[in-house]
C-alpha cells in the first residue's frame, strides 16, 4: 500500500501543478491502534509556482480526494499550512511527528519544526485536545457497548491534554509515547495495552463493554485539564519570521518547477 499511496502522491502532483514538500499518515495506523480494516489517512503540505501566489484573487488552498474506501488524502497549500501554523494548530505538530513517511522535502521539514517551536501554545494545546476528548468521552459514555475505535480517540485526546498539563510540551503523536504520562497507573496501563491487542483484531465497527477504569480516567483526567487550562501559557506568532519562510520556500522551489 505504501507504494501505492507514493504513486498516487506523484499523480497528484503531475495533475495539479504542485510539489509535495511533506505527506505522511495521520490517523490510527500513526496513531497506533488501527484495526485490520482500518482506511489511510495521508496528509500532505504542498507548494506551488511562486505566480499562483501573485494574484488578487483568492485561490483554493486545499486537495481533498477520497480515492476509495480504503484510501483518503487531504493537503493543504503552503501558506495555509503556515496560517495555521500561526494560530497554534495541533493537528500539525501531530503530522510532523508522524511515524509513516510518504514524501518529505528534509529541509522543509526541519526549518517547519523549528518554526513551530517558537509559537507552541500551551493553552491552544491543550483546548484543542479538551475539545476532542469531550466530544468522544460523551459518545462513550452513550450505551453500555461502545465502538472500540472511539474510546481510543477519547483516550488519545485525553492523553495529550493530561500531556500538557503535567509537562507543558507538545504532546507525542503516538499512543505507546503518550502512555508515559500514565506510567504511574499500571492497572490501568496494562488495560489500555489488552484493548490496543484487541482493536488490532477487530474490524473498524467492533463493539466492547463499556470500562468503568477507562471511564474514570477520562472523567479525572478531563476535569484536572480543564481547571488548569487558564493557568497555561500562549505564544505570540512572528509574522515576519513566517513570511519571510514563505518567501524562501517559494524562491527555492522556482527551479525544481522548472526541472523536466
Amino acid at each position: 500500500m505504501e507504494d501505492s499511496i507514493k504513486t498516487k502522491i506523484k499523480e497528484i502532483e503531475n495533475t495539479h501543478g504542485i510539489r509535495t514538500l511533506f505527506a505522511c499518515e495521520s490517523g490510527s495506523r500513526a496513531w497506533g491502534f488501527p484495526s485490520p480494516d482500518s482506511d489511510y489517512d495521508v496528509r500532505f503540505i504542498y507548494i506551488r509556482p511562486r505566480e499562483w501566489y501573485l494574484s488578487i484573487q483568492e485561490k483554493p488552498d486545499v486537495l481533498e480526494l477520497a480515492v476509495n474506501k480504503l484510501l483518503d488524502i487531504n493537503g493543504w497549500d503552503l501558506k495555509k499550512a503556515l496560517k495555521l501554523l500561526a494560530k497554534h494548530n495541533a493537528v500539525l505538530y501531530e503530522w510532523m511527528q508522524s511515524p509513516i513517511i510518504y514524501a518529505e522535502n528534509p529541509l522543509f521539514k526541519t526549518r517547519f519544526i523549528e518554526l513551530s517551536n517558537t509559537c507552541f501554545s500551551q493553552i491552544a494545546a491543550m483546548h484543542h485536545y479538551l475539545s476532542c476528548a469531550k466530544k468522544y468521552y460523551e459518545v462513550c459514555i452513550e450505551a453500555e457497548m461502545v465502538k472500540l475505535k472511539m474510546y481510543f480517540y477519547c483516550l488519545r485526546s485525553t492523553l495529550a491534554a493530561f500531556w500538557i498539563y503535567h509537562y507543558q510540551t507538545v504532546p507525542p503523536m503516538e499512543l505507546q509515547k503518550l502512555l508515559y504520562v500514565i506510567n504511574d497507573k499500571p492497572r490501568l496501563l496494562d488495560k489500555i495495552l489488552t484493548l490496543v491487542q484487541i482493536k488490532s483484531l477487530q474490524n473498524e465497527s467492533y463493539v466492547h463493554p463499556r470500562q468503568p477504569e477507562l471511564d474514570h480516567f477520562f472523567y479525572e483526567a478531563i476535569t484536572l485539564c480543564e481547571s488548569a487550562a487558564p493557568s497555561l501559557s500562549s505564544a505570540q506568532s512572528d509574522y515576519e519570521v513566517f513570511n519571510t519562510f514563505f518567501q524562501e520556500m517559494i524562491i527555492g522551489e522556482k527551479d525544481e518547477f522548472a526541472r523536466p
